[in-house]
């Protein structure tokens, strides 16, 4: 669930600012390792 907003999330953000498929994917890939490490520290 958390991972479909982030990417619709991330299509808007793409659409809006032009970013390139690749940079938004290498930013979702942060976004998620950083969730993990947010999620193992609870």
């Amino acid at each position: 669930m958390a991972k479909n907003t982030l990417t619709l999330l991330l299509d808007r953000i793409a659409e809006d600012n032009r970013l390139p498929l690749e940079e938004a994917k290498r930013i979702l890939r942060i976004i998620l390792f950083k969730i993990d490490q947010w999620k193992g520290r609870k």
